[in-house]
């Protein structure tokens, strides 16, 4: 049996009889948000509750930090540099930017990288992603453990983005034991309201039909992406740069070969002439 009481709403000046306690907050540097104090007339930084990490309102968008590994920091960045170039720019690719579902009762997320297909920048002034204002919902998420928010990633999210709708959605797993790889873990949204989780192949890898991509870990060094049409691997951002720079010194080298050729078959070609017109000339 369900029992619904209608609340009273309290007037913003009363007192109410069971003031809640103050919620533990995590230490500075763990995250703060800014906040303006009027008694100095100043912002200050105010430490963050998990309430405010979990769930983040709309005013925190931009104002709230929360510090990750440089681990995390870099695959993100390079997750999100790979993904972009193989998919192009009909994708939209968020990072850390909040996003509201659309859904009645679906707190609002920042995922680490969120793809969508067809979705566009909201306006300047909307510092958050809406569905249905911006564009169309994600098609495949990726979230990145960390030390803070690990539980959260792997037991909380694919609940939410499963309940939300999103079709795929991959959890990269940095933190587990030393003496094992990193672990992915995706799902896939199929007839059920839950995630079904998806079976690694052979070699570990597991594959995202809505972005086209294949993803393995290799140990705790690396997180190889390829195509999975074609089975190209695509490059790091230090691997694209490296092969960058080595196209362009061997073009250098070609166009220096070149050069020098023909310079050589000019020099051979005035050569002849000069014979030509010399034997030319004893034979008159």
């Amino acid at each position: 049996m369900v029992i619904k009481i209608a609340q009273t709403p309290t007037p913003p000046s009363a007192v109410p009889d069971y003031p809640l306690p103050p919620l533990p907050t995590f230490d500075l540097e763990v995250g703060w948000r800014e906040v303006y104090d009027l008694a100095t007339g100043q912002f200050k930084q105010e430490p963050l509750t998990l309430l405010q990490i979990l769930y983040p309102q709309d005013e925190d968008v931009g104002v709230v930090t929360m510090p990750q590994s440089a681990l995390h920091d870099l695959w993100i960045s390079w997750l999100k540099v790979m993904l972009w170039n193989f998919l192009g720019q009909s994708w939209l690719l968020t990072h850390d930017v909040i996003i509201h579902w659309a859904r009645d009762r679906a707190p609002a997320k920042s995922p680490d990288l969120a793809a969508i297909p067809g979705g566009r920048l909201p306006a300047e002034d909307n510092p958050s992603y809406l569905v249905g204002r911006d564009g169309p919902l994600p098609a495949f998420v990726l979230e990145i453990t960390s030390r803070d928010t690990r539980q959260v990633d792997l037991h909380e999210k694919p609940l939410l983005y499963a309940a939300v709708g999103v079709k795929e959605f991959l959890i990269i797993d940095l933190l587990t034991r030393r003496r094992q790889g990193w672990q992915l873990i995706g799902y896939r949204l199929e007839d059920g309201p839950y995630y079904e989780e998806l079976s690694p192949d052979a070699d570990g890898g597991l594959t995202f039909e809505t972005i086209g991509l294949r993803f393995v870990a290799v140990g705790r060094e690396r997180i190889e992406v390829y195509d999975a049409q074609t089975g190209t691997r695509l490059l790091t951002p230090p691997e694209a740069e490296a092969a960058r720079a080595k196209a362009e010194a061997r073009a250098e080298t070609e166009k220096a070969a070149r050069l020098q050729a023909e310079a050589r078959a000019a020099e051979l070609e005035a050569r002849v002439r000069e014979l030509e017109a010399r034997y030319g000339k004893d034979e008159g």
